[in-house]
């Protein structure tokens, strides 16, 4: 009996995943542009006060388990790390508020490959909808971060380039239609789960 209750708990959670969405399959899907293509790049970036950026909202939610970066740097560069940070958004625009960091670790990157920044542990939960920016800077070096032209479709949580002269104060449009290579990476799907997991517990425990 027992066993026949875990299979029904199985099946009534795969039940409420959206149609068409695995969580495996689906679980860097949330938002992202790409596939990074060698040479198209979006902007190159130091640890100064130069910030590129991308406005995003997860086409569905979950905790934010890492996000990869079409990354480059030139070859014979100074090695270094790319620092992601997730941050609210408020008017279109960044704000200075911090939600998470992820360190894509020590390069030289090669263009056309997807890096990884992990926020494992970190239990940033991103909601469907609701609109995030990826922020970038260097532990030290020059690193590039790739680009799609023309810009990724909405329906891809890709909204608008940004970039900062300032450090990240102030935020404009960056000229041109591009967006940055990248995928947010979540560990499962929640809204559903999130609502109906105490009436299942309740259920078949």
């Amino acid at each position: 009996m027992n066993g026949m209750r875990a299979v029904c708990l199985g099946v009534t959670l795969l039940a409420l995943l959206p149609i068409h969405v695995s969580a495996q399959d689906k679980a860097c899907e949330a938002a992202g542009c790409g596939p990074p293509v060698l040479g198209n790049i979006f902007a190159g970036f130091r640890n100064d006060f130069f910030r590129p950026g991308q406005i995003f909202a997860p086409r569905f939610g979950g905790v934010l388990s890492e996000v990869q970066l079409g990354l480059a740097t030139a070859q014979g560069a100074d090695t270094t790390s790319v620092i992601i940070e997730i941050r609210t958004v408020q008017a279109g625009f960044p704000t200075s508020v911090i939600l998470g960091e992820a360190v894509a670790s020590g390069g030289p990157f090669v263009s056309g490959n997807l890096y990884s920044g992990g926020f494992a542990g970190q239990n940033l939960v991103l909601d469907s909808g609701t609109q995030y920016a990826i922020v970038l800077r260097t532990t030290g070096g020059h690193a590039y971060i790739l680009g799609r032209f023309p810009a990724c479709d909405p329906s891809t949580g890709s909204i608008n380039p940004v970039a900062s002269h300032d450090g990240g104060s102030t935020w404009t449009y960056i000229a041109g239609e591009r967006s940055m290579v990248y995928q947010v990476c979540v560990d499962a799907v929640t809204p559903a789960l999130r609502a109906s997991w105490g009436k299942i517990k309740t259920l078949y425990r």
